[in-house]
């Protein structure tokens, strides 16, 4: 997986490749499910999804800071 930059963010070079239930069960975001569709093992295509269709827009006021006794069990 890369940015529309070519920044590689995933890959599964050297590794099983991601495993998903297809179908509508939203293991994958429903663009990316559709992208997929009729596809088979092996096939290598292009996608590319806008914000709205992934996780949506940056909202820089939306950060929050956790404290980190909040992360660890």
């Amino acid at each position: 997986m890369r940015s529309e930059s070519g920044e590689e963010i995933k890959n599964s070079h050297g590794d099983e490749p991601m495993v998903y239930l297809h179908g509508g069960y939203r293991n994958v975001l429903p663009k990316m499910e559709d992208a997929l569709e009729g596809r088979e093992p092996g096939d290598k295509f292009d996608v590319t999804l806008r914000p709205e269709h992934a996780y949506g827009l940056r909202l820089a006021d939306a950060q929050q800071r956790v404290p980190i006794k909040h992360l660890l069990t």
